[in-house]
């Protein structure tokens, strides 16, 4: 892939538009002729394109949480009229990936709300302490004792007494 597609506003406007149409970064590159990490870099480079750029993204968010609903509603018959099982699976996984990358890449809107709350009278929580741990104390290593050794100054397994 060249790297000599120079970034013009019509190639910014082509990328932010295949973006917010649902292309992936992959797919937009391949077609503009630049690799993923050249547009990446263009988003850091020129704040404006960034802006553009990160609108985009955010509308083909909005597009895939549409798609969930289509994708959940298909009919999944099979040509006999009777569900296929391998369908209904490809849609749950189609669907259960969409609401995965919804809820990472815009946990504001599609993540999981998690929410606190408890009496007024007996709060859930009323007191948050640090305390300092210390490490726990290492044992002195063996010793061996001068007694144990024989009296002539020889051991059993040839080593001798200093």
């Amino acid at each position: 892939m060249g790297q000599h597609i120079l970034r013009t506003p019509e190639n910014s406007e082509r990328i932010c538009d295949m973006i917010a149409e649902g292309c992936s970064l992959r797919q937009v590159a391949q077609v503009i002729g630049l690799t993923e990490a050249a547009i990446r870099k263009w988003t850091k480079d020129d704040k404006e394109f960034g802006k553009h750029y990160t609108k985009a993204m955010v509308n083909r968010l909005e597009k895939m949480a549409d798609e969930l609903v289509e994708l959940a509603d298909a009919d999944c018959s099979g040509p006999d009229g009777k569900p296929d099982n391998a369908l209904v699976q490809q849609r749950r996984l189609q669907v259960d990936t969409r609401k995965w990358i919804l809820s990472k890449m815009l946990p504001r809107r599609f993540g999981d709300k998690i929410e606190i709350s408890s009496d007024p009278d007996a709060p859930a929580l009323t007191r948050i302490e640090l305390v300092a741990v210390y490490p726990k104390q290492q044992l002195e290593p063996s010793t061996i004792d001068a007694d144990v050794w024989p009296d002539d100054g020889s051991a059993s397994d040839g080593l001798t007494k200093l």
